[in-house]
């Protein structure tokens, strides 16, 4: 039999999720005969291909290796860039990931497994052996840009996620892929197809997101042909000897937590303390202030993303040693970011010098007691947890621990965020498959704000939130209607910020793959703001008035968007932080805010009266 007649006939059979018309399936098939034939011969003969090359990514320029098991789809991906490096290695059972501070951590959530299966199909080349890999392949028609046409085709592996693949019309060769992220849609092209051996392989890859101008360019320079894949080079990435205690049984140090901010002190190469905001799915950066006061350089230039659907720009240093108490930290990577004057201000205190994150949750056992104001860091390495709380498994998308949660009914996957200094957040996606959108949209508008920039969001009551074996009743939550930026997530139900995290003492054990939670009985939630008004510290002066919700305090009063808030109850807006702001607003219904406000060059004064604006059960 025709090796192509049985080709086709098991793409026909396989496709059994979408059956495209005869023509549609004759393009397919004509379509994979073609690639199949461009991309050489011996395929079957290859176990490893190994690439060396040069890699140009957020203006930083350095050596990368690639390692490829074509037969079982295992692959390696190690990047030098100097001033910051990265590993991907995915060992046939689990996906690693080595990140710029050293640390190591698995990709081994439900979406995170189906983008490395796909991302196993493609090194497998399953494609040019749909007798073998069984696959869903759709038609998706004819593509034109700059003046060259491509046929493009879907294909779904096996318990992956859909790969767009467009094949160009001249030389039948693979010009690029397209997959869904959770929170973006990456495309991967492949140029300069050159003869090694018996195969065209690309000797150009360049990897590019939702940001113009941040594209990742690797330039091959040299590919190796091995009959069979060495075991080592698909080994787990080993994490850096760079973690000490001076006192082996570890130390506690204090942390201050104030309007949902969790903040910790560091000395960096011996310098400071600095306070820096603890995130658990964030990475060690620096602000631009801190690093002149550190006399570091900054290089590089690349476009980062958070909360909200902007983008900062974002520059890399190092440092040689990161001090918190007796533990520490050396030859750390940091990402310089101008963050928001409103996330760092504290007033008359001094402002945040940017953030610590993953680099400390890899590292060390964690335990954080948001009501003693303390962080207990321990050696991981043998931490065997020994409390009464409850033990929770961790997955990893990406960066940020995710569990799984119930917000009324609904179950989903929630990120835990101790960089989100509010409430809970339900995503988009989720918050209209569940319903909650419906529900939470009946509540309060508000802007919230991230390193992404601003959120639209609408904030009410749930009913019941489920965490770790206890049922949360009447627990405030967003609903986030973003299109870009971490809350748009196409995976994740929600984000469990401050609100939810206080209310426990909670163990970090990242490397065991677990967290643990300890219901903490004193905790007492805090009331939602009874004013109306939305305001921010822009610059040290005053407050600025970004939104007034209707029948409010604050629209009785005359308040205006735009409106500057000079004095509150007669203390000056310049001696006082936004967290102050905050406990002001919340205050005991009844009370009255004294506020003085200039409008353009009109100034005068407003009282308003805080009262209840969402109802709510005292029973929690």
């Amino acid at each position: 039999m025709d090796c192509w007649i049985l080709i086709c006939f098991l793409i026909s059979a396989l496709v059994f999720a979408w059956a495209p018309p005869a023509t549609a399936q004759e393009e397919i098939h004509s379509l994979l005969k073609k690639l199949t034939a461009a991309s050489g011969v011996g395929w079957d003969l290859i176990g490893e291909i190994k690439a060396n090359g040069e890699e140009r990514v957020a203006g930083l320029h350095g050596t990368a290796t690639w390692f490829q098991d074509v037969a079982t789809g295992r692959f390696a991906v190690h990047s030098d860039l100097g001033i910051k490096g990265f590993s991907e290695v995915f060992d046939g059972m689990t996906r690693w990931r080595q990140d710029a501070s050293g640390g190591v951590h698995p990709l081994n959530s439900e979406d995170a497994r189906a983008r490395t299966s796909s991302d196993a199909f493609l090194v497998r080349r399953g494609y040019l052996k749909p007798e073998i890999e069984a696959s869903e392949v759709r038609w998706l028609g004819q593509r034109t840009e700059k003046n060259r046409t491509y046929s493009a085709i879907q294909i779904t592996p096996q318990t992956g996620e859909p790969i767009e693949m467009w094949i160009d019309d001249s030389t039948h060769l693979i010009d690029r892929t397209i997959q869904i992220f959770p929170t973006s849609e990456i495309t991967t092209r492949y140029a300069d197809y050159r003869l090694v051996g018996s195969l065209m392989l690309p000797f150009q890859i360049t990897v590019s997101d939702d940001d113009p101008g941040d594209d990742d360019v690797l330039q091959i320079h040299s590919y190796a042909l091995e009959n069979s894949a060495q075991d080592s080079h698909f080994a787990r990435p080993i994490p850096p000897e760079d973690t000490r205690f001076l006192d082996d049984s570890g130390v506690t140090v204090p942390i201050s937590f104030d309007a949902g901010k969790l903040v910790i002190e560091a000395k960096i190469d011996g310098k400071g303390p600095f306070p820096f905001l603890l995130d658990t799915g964030g990475h060690a950066i620096l602000t631009p202030d801190a690093a002149r006061a550190l006399d570091l350089v900054p290089t590089g230039g690349g476009v980062t993303h958070g909360s909200g659907s902007g983008s900062l720009s974002e520059e890399y240093t190092r440092v040689k040693r990161i001090s918190m108490g007796s533990a520490e930290i050396k030859d750390q990577s940091f990402v310089v970011i101008p963050l928001q004057y409103t996330i760092i201000e504290r007033g008359k205190e001094a402002p945040l010098a940017g953030i610590l994150g993953l680099e400390i949750f890899e590292r060390f056992a964690l335990s954080l007691d948001y009501h003693a104001k303390t962080l207990r860091l321990r050696p991981s390495q043998g931490f065997q947890y020994d409390g009464p709380g409850t033990k929770v498994p961790i997955r990893f998308s990406d960066d940020i621990p995710e569990i799984e949660a119930v917000a009324d009914a609904a179950h989903g996957v929630f990120a835990i965020d101790s960089g989100n200094s509010g409430s809970l957040v339900i995503h988009a996606k989720f918050g209209n498959r569940s319903g909650l959108a419906e529900k939470l949209s009946k509540g309060l508008s508000l802007t919230s704000f991230g390193a992404g920039g601003e959120s639209q969001n609408w904030i009410n009551y749930l009913d019941r939130f489920e965490i770790a074996g206890t049922s949360l009743r009447h627990v405030l939550a967003r609903y986030a209607n973003d299109n870009k930026g971490a809350f748009s997530s196409r995976t994740e139900a929600g984000n469990i910020g401050s609100d939810i995290l206080a209310r426990f003492r909670i163990v970090f054990d990242y490397a065991g793959g677990a967290l643990y939670f300890e219901p903490d009985p004193s905790f007492q939630p805090t009331p939602y703001s009874r004013t109306g008004l939305q305001a921010l510290k822009s610059g040290p002066e005053a407050f600025h008035v970004l939104t007034i919700l209707p029948k409010t305090p604050a629209a009785e009063a005359g308040l205006l968007p735009g409106d500057v808030i000079t004095a509150v109850d007669d203390i000056s807006a310049a001696d006082m932080s936004s967290s102050d702001l905050f406990y002001k607003m919340r205050q005991s219904p009844g009370t009255s805010l004294k506020l003085a406000v200039r409008r353009g060059n009109e100034v005068f004064s407003k009282t308003l009266v805080l009262r209840e604006l969402l109802d709510r059960s005292n029973d929690y």
